[in-house]
């Protein structure tokens, strides 16, 4: 069954499954960033009366695939799932950025859908965004010859997101949502960018609220590191000059991403980013809620190594203080640092503003079986999607996250993340419960500081 929809940005024909509307694969800008478009920002889209076929999913951003899914610069899309029998015009919209290091993944992986979603809360309508990645989207080529004036480069790809942010809050009328309602929800990486839109003056006017699981603005660099990165890319490849990287095939460059996984992270360049994210983000009265796994750094260890973890306890112990040598210690460390710290101030600077901050930790193992409440455990439970887990966590969690999407709050039973009670939500396999156990001494001092 086809399903139509008439919008400022043309006619859009999807279908219709099991109740849910879904239009893949809608262009959200007025060119693809190609050719002389590399390394520039976003084409604003232009409003017409074209008729769009949103039936399949664009390619991924190039990136190093295992031949699951196609690749192509052509990839500034969004998808949209509306329920098919809701007949509200003013429904929530949550807007959804994967994760994946800055470097990897796609909007078409069935773990994003948003069919399940929609399907288990149908008043909320469903968005997620594709954005640039790894070389293409978040590499600073400022420092390069021909480069010159392109010092904003490192964050191509949150201005992607800001562009599809603002196709979704100008044209999301016509799909039953709400523009004035919006909360850009991510994970990891995308957690991050989400994070930094809000801190954002010209984005976050466009939005009202927050989910960030597993990422913060902590997810950056400085502009030293970031343009150091770049010269570093282009000696690599044999380039000279930019004219010499946009002659480089997307393959090549987009088999890079495991090379620069955990090191095109976006620069705090003042512009796009700003200087200190966290004190922005305190500036815009966005409600917030945000978290982490109990399990972060398993994925992690073994892929950073046990001298990045070192480096991280270094950062954050006090001068003279004797280091960590147990692997245990330093993960447990890491993982203050790097998620439940950040996850804790950016609930903190969403009640200073004003707005509604909200902080949990989930224990819940629903992601896959045997592995506990790993690194992205959350995200199938959330979106109702692949493997959910059978307890009780999975569908309450679920149903708390549409909760906040809708007026800003979770559960009455979840209290607000203040300065004077740092209270947060434990969401356990049989269900949530609140807490007040403070975080380890290292990661509150860390709080509001970068690392890179």
């Amino acid at each position: 069954m086809q399903a139509r929809a008439e919008c400022p940005a043309g006619t859009i024909l999807g279908s219709v499954s099991h109740g849910v509307a879904s239009f893949k694969g809608i262009p959200y800008t007025g060119e693809p960033p190609t050719g002389e478009n590399r390394w520039m920002p976003p084409v604003p889209f232009k409003a017409d009366s074209r008729t769009i076929d949103a039936s399949e999913f664009s390619p991924a951003p190039p990136q190093l695939s295992d031949g699951r899914f196609p690749t192509d610069e052509n990839c500034l899309r969004l998808n949209i799932w509306a329920s098919a029998g809701c007949r509200s015009e003013d429904r929530p919209v949550v807007l959804w950025i994967h994760g994946g290091s800055f470097t990897s993944g796609s909007t078409s992986h069935p773990l994003y859908s948003g069919a399940g979603f929609v399907a288990e809360s149908p008043d909320v309508v469903f968005v997620s965004a594709g954005y640039r990645l790894g070389a293409l989207g978040f590499l600073d080529v400022s420092e390069i010859p021909g480069g010159e004036g392109l010092e904003d480069t490192a964050n191509l790809g949150i201005m992607d997101l800001g562009m599809a942010l603002r196709w979704v809050h100008e044209n999301i009328g016509a799909f039953g949502g709400d523009s004035g309602n919006i909360t850009v929800m991510g994970q990891s990486a995308g957690a991050a960018c989400a994070t930094l839109l809000a801190s954002s003056e010209m984005y976050s006017r466009m939005m009202r609220r927050v989910i960030a699981e597993s990422g913060s603005p902590s997810f950056t660099c400085s502009e030293d590191y970031s343009r150091t990165i770049g010269e570093q890319v282009a000696r690599s490849l044999g380039c000279e000059t930019l004219d010499d990287l946009r002659a480089t095939s997307a393959e090549k460059l987009g088999n890079l991403s495991r090379d620069l996984s955990m090191k095109v992270w976006p620069s705090r360049s003042g512009k796009t980013v700003p200087k200190d994210p966290y004190e922005e983000l305190g500036k815009r009265r966005i409600d917030v809620l945000s978290g982490s796994n109990l399990k972060e750094m398993d994925a992690f260890a073994s892929y950073i190594g046990k001298g990045m973890l070192s480096e991280v306890a270094n950062r954050a112990l006090p001068k003279g203080s004797a280091g960590f040598d147990d692997i245990g210690r330093l993960m447990e460390l890491a993982d203050g640092i790097l998620f439940s710290g950040p996850a804790e101030l950016l609930a903190l600077r969403a009640s200073r503003s004003g707005g509604r901050g909200y902080r949990y930790l989930w224990t819940a193992p629903t992601g896959h079986p045997g592995y506990g409440a790993h690194h992205g455990a959350e995200v199938p439970a959330i979106l109702r999607s692949g493997q959910q887990g059978s307890c009780k966590a999975s569908l309450d969690a679920h149903r708390m996250w549409a909760s906040f999407a809708r007026d800003g709050v979770p559960s009455e039973d979840w209290p607000t993340c203040e300065a004077d009670d740092r209270a947060f939500l434990v969401i356990e396999e049989s269900g949530p419960r609140v807490s007040r156990e403070p975080l380890p001494d290292a990661a509150q001092r860390l709080e509001g500081t970068y690392l890179l």
